[in-house]
């Protein structure tokens, strides 16, 4: 296969990232996928240049130690192949804590994932001592602040930013195991991303968070 080969069909594949990869990061999940398409002998493009590289495209990343049922991944192929023989392949050399669940063609033309994610959705789950109603209390009153001011490393120096306007939306769920499940809709893209364990921070709910969960990506 020659690496100067044009794409000719670009594929979009859902999948989830399970618990046993929660801790393997966005570049690493890029590495992952490299490898898969080189086991499943998929007609993967490359980019030109002194360094050619697969043309696998991710969504949004992934904070580590997070798991979801939301993941976007764009393969450019030389060669077509029908999206259940590509998905077929695939299952049978992916590790475990990966399964996609649906494979079609987009455009070649189309804007890359990552340019196109605004929003993200996460579910928490959180223990909380007292009642639904104080709860719900509680996550308005952050929504009612003007702003939240959060200190975050960047190129190994401390920097502030407000985490208030990357916050859209806070609801609780549901219940689930004695355990709350809070719903957070977070901005995503050129504007900032917000992080769900710094809500969770920021909520005092870290200490009490019993796993997180990406359920959605919502795009513009």
């Amino acid at each position: 296969m020659s690496l100067d080969a044009p794409a000719v069909q670009r594929l979009r594949l859902d999948y989830a990232k399970g618990e046993p990869l929660r801790f393997v990061s966005h570049l690493d999940m890029l590495r992952l996928w490299e490898r898969a398409c080189r086991r499943a002998r998929l007609p993967i493009a490359h980019t030109q240049g002194f360094n050619p590289r697969p043309r696998i495209a991710l969504a949004c990343p992934l904070p580590t130690g997070v798991t979801s049922r939301a993941e976007k991944v764009d393969l450019f192929l030389t060669a077509r192949l029908e999206p259940g023989e590509v998905m077929r392949r695939l299952h049978a050399v992916l590790p475990a804590g990966v399964e996609v669940f649906a494979v079609a063609e987009v455009a070649l033309t189309e804007p890359a994932l990552m340019s196109l994610s605004a929003t993200v959705d996460y579910q928490a789950a959180v223990e909380w001592p007292g009642s639904a109603a104080d709860l719900d209390a509680h996550l308005r009153a952050f929504l009612a602040r003007e702003s939240v001011v959060r200190e975050r490393e960047r190129k190994g120096r401390d920097a502030h930013y407000d985490l208030r306007p990357l916050v859209e939306r806070l609801w609780i769920v549901g219940q689930r195991e004695g355990r709350y499940i809070l719903g957070m809709r977070l901005k995503s893209g050129p504007q900032g991303t917000g992080r769900p364990d710094e809500v969770l921070k920021a909520l005092g709910l870290w200490e009490s968070a019993r796993g997180v969960e990406r359920t959605a990506i919502v795009f513009a």
